[in-house]
């Protein structure tokens, strides 16, 4: 529980961001796969909204894995450390 309270702590807006782009992704991507069906035929409406809702709640602890590991890529200082180092290493070989 610690280490959870720290990583919201560190990355609190950011996991936010993260979690509410990858639900609103699934959400809609699921409504799109139930409703063209097996037919290729759309047809929206609440129930394929409904259904898209609950797979999406069965899927929610692999998203939930999914935004706390894009979230550490993302928002890491060690990446962002590395990646500057990159950068500056390579202004060197250019000599710029």
């Amino acid at each position: 529980m610690e280490k959870v309270k720290e990583f919201i702590g560190k990355y609190g807006w950011k996991f936010l961001a993260v979690y509410w782009i990858i639900f609103f992704s699934c959400v809609g991507l699921i409504t799109i796969l139930v409703a063209l069906g097996l037919t290729g035929e759309a047809r929206f409406g609440y129930d394929a909204l409904l259904a898209a809702y609950v797979i999406t709640k069965i899927l929610q602890p692999a998203r939930i894995l999914l935004s706390v590991g894009v979230t550490y890529r993302i928002a890491s200082p060690n990446i962002t450390n590395n990646l500057q180092q990159t950068v500056s290493l390579d202004d060197r070989k250019n000599g710029t």
